[in-house]
């Protein structure tokens, strides 16, 4: 079967022209009507750098008067947040400033200058983004996550604060006009509010001489699917810890009695590491004084019944029993429930081999990759499973497995998935997909429940892969000549003239496209420039192509990417060939750090797709 993809993207270029000549704009710098900067330099693009930042400059001056009542009980200098807000704002931000460059025999003089009446339009952009985190807090809280949340919440928030007229931007919010910068900070809080941590259970670790606190974490009264937090550990706070699937763990090490009755939890609203993938949000971050909610910190008390450490003792119950088909022979879970918990028990005690006993050939690999990615530990005694039939194999879902990175100071939760063969030999380990990714992918009406079940099983081998730091099955899965777009933000380059580029992408980015063996490459630095990487998806939306006989899909998907050294989130799409299960291939891979002016993102529509049979 031959195939063609191919896309096409323009990109818009434009230059500013001006008739106004050196003297001219000398005048327009003591206008009333007017706000110009001016730098001077050898070089040209230095000398830019200095008319936007006097630019800027003027017009934080312009503006400050505005910052006076969001900053009168912040006990904050007003010019100084005044200007350090204002110079948030990128070169590629300054829209309706035009440049003039005069080459002299001192050097480069550039002008940059505006309206006064137009300085507003700086700001629109901005206001956008606002709109679109606020959007995007809102739909993590109604999927009850919570981390992501908060944090598009607060960063909704900051935003905000860097806008000079923030106290006029409002939004009809479940039918009233809410005025967000008494809204956003309210909805922060009534989250802190409506969080819900409890101790479950308790268990020592003789062999790391650690004691295990069982924590549930419930918004609203429903577990969360995930939460940032750190607590109290005695002499300083804990490494960030993401709490999954409502349970978390909190370790203590050392004598099991040093165990604090009540102690301190912080939830983390504000990460600079996720900040950084969006550079105008890093420079508030970094430059801008920020808000702070002490509200974020609860208190957790250990009951009176957990005082004493128990021994790892897991009750594993089923859930729910699937099968693939009404005609396919019915298969007694029990024994599958049982090696599973072996496999658990054999988890909490790190004894490999005890696990690779129960595996096929294939199954052991995964053992030594996956157990072994981070340092592995059960979350919980009391787990329930969802388990289902799958042809010849049967798939166990909702083993709780915290991972810990020491390097990185981060530990996480993943559930993992185990599929064991007729025998009861466990093939594969992967890392599940969250609830709300699966059921999206389960309730497409378009698509049959065999094919959905593949392609469930394919984006979890997808995720681990780029987990375990798995080149060989990314370079196997992708085909020779796949499609492969990767954007980036836009940053001031100063050897780039960013004025009207990208039009067609966006104001924000730019898209690169990569031969496989260029993405590989990639890919192979930043796997051993980081200890750890993760992924998460959430949002997606599955298609098909319209030929009946058909096995080539699409999915579009929110991607959440955490590592060491770097975090970021945007929108993946793939589309995949699963015409030999056994042997998938990827033909087009796009990831885009935002959704396109239109709202849309890439999709099937947006590729040539050519199949004939040979």
């Amino acid at each position: 079967m031959n195939k063609i993809f191919a896309l096409v993207i323009i990109v818009f270029s434009a230059a500013c022209l001006s008739a106004y000549s050196r003297a001219d704009l000398e005048q327009l710098r003591s206008s009333p009507d007017w706000i110009v900067g001016k730098g001077t330099a050898k070089d040209e693009n230095q000398a830019d750098r200095q008319a936007i930042n006097d630019l800027l400059s003027q017009i934080s001056m312009e503006v400050k008067a505005s910052f006076e009542s969001l900053l009168k009980e912040e006990n904050a200098q007003i010019d100084e947040y005044s200007l350090s807000s204002i110079k948030t704002y990128s070169n590629a931000k300054l829209e309706g400033a035009e440049r003039s460059i005069f080459d002299t025999k001192e050097g480069y003089v550039v002008y940059r200058y505006i309206r006064k009446a137009d300085k507003n339009r700086i700001f629109e952009d901005r206001k956008e983004m606002v709109y679109s985190y606020l959007e995007m807090g809102r739909k993590a809280e109604e999927e009850l996550r919570i981390a992501d949340a908060l944090q598009n919440y607060y960063w909704a928030l900051i935003l905000l604060r860097t806008i000079p007229d923030w106290g006029s931007v409002s939004q009809n919010i479940e039918g009233f006009n809410q005025n967000l910068i008494t809204y956003i900070p309210n909805r922060i809080r009534k989250i802190f509010g409506l969080v819900r941590i409890a101790v479950t259970d308790r268990r020592y670790d003789k062999s790391d001489k650690v004691s295990l606190v069982e924590i549930s974490v419930l918004y609203n009264g429903k577990p969360v699917q995930n939460l940032d937090v750190v607590y109290y550990i005695g002499n300083n706070w804990s490494e960030p810890l993401t709490i999954a699937h409502g349970k978390g763990l909190l370790e203590f090490f050392g004598d099991e009695n040093l165990v604090p009755k009540s102690l301190g939890i912080n939830i983390i609203y504000n990460s600079a590491k996720k900040s950084s993938f969006n550079t105008e949000i890093l420079r508030i971050v970094e430059d801008v004084e920020l808000p702070v909610f002490t509200e974020c910190r609860l208190n957790l008390t250990i009951p009176g019944d957990f005082n004493q450490s128990r021994d790892f003792e897991p009750k594993i119950d089923l859930k729910t029993e699937k099968t693939a088909a009404k005609n396919m022979e019915e298969i007694d879970f029990r024994p599958y429930v049982e090696k599973t918990n072996q496999i658990y028990q054999a988890i909490n005690r790190k004894d490999f081999p005890a696990i690779e006993k129960t595996c096929s050939e294939a199954g052991k690999s995964y053992v030594r990759s996956i157990l072994q990615y981070g340092n592995s530990r059960p979350v919980s005694q009391n787990i329930q499973l969802d388990c289902e039939q799958n042809g010849d194999k049967v798939i166990i879902r909702g083993i709780p497995v915290q991972f810990s990175f020491p390097q990185s100071g981060r530990k996480f939760n993943e559930q993992l998935v185990f599929t064991f063969n007729k025998k009861s030999g466990l093939e594969k380990i992967s890392f599940a997909l969250s609830e709300r990714t699966v059921s999206d992918i389960t309730g497409s009406t378009a698509i049959n429940e065999l094919e959905k079940k593949q392609i469930v099983s394919f984006v979890e081998d997808y995720k681990t892969a780029y987990c375990l730091k798995d080149l060989d099955y990314i370079e196997k899965v992708f085909s020779d000549n796949a499609l492969i777009i990767v954007g980036s933000y836009l940053k001031d380059d100063p050897n780039v003239n960013l004025d009207g580029m990208y039009t067609k992408l966006g104001k924000r980015w730019k898209a690169t496209q990569y031969s496989k063996q260029e993405y590989v490459s990639n890919l192979k630095r930043l796997f051993a420039a980081n200890e750890f990487v993760n992924l998460r998806f959430e949002d997606n939306l599955l298609s098909k192509t319209n030929n009946p006989g058909s096995k080539v899909y699409g999915i579009q998907l929110h991607q959440y990417y955490y590592s060491q050294h770097y975090a970021d989130e945007g929108y993946l799409f793939l589309m995949f060939d699963l015409a030999d299960t056994l042997n998938p291939k990827i033909h087009v891979r796009t990831w885009q750090p935002e959704k396109n002016p239109d709202g849309s993102i890439y999709g099937l529509n947006d590729f040539y797709v050519s199949e004939q049979n040979k």
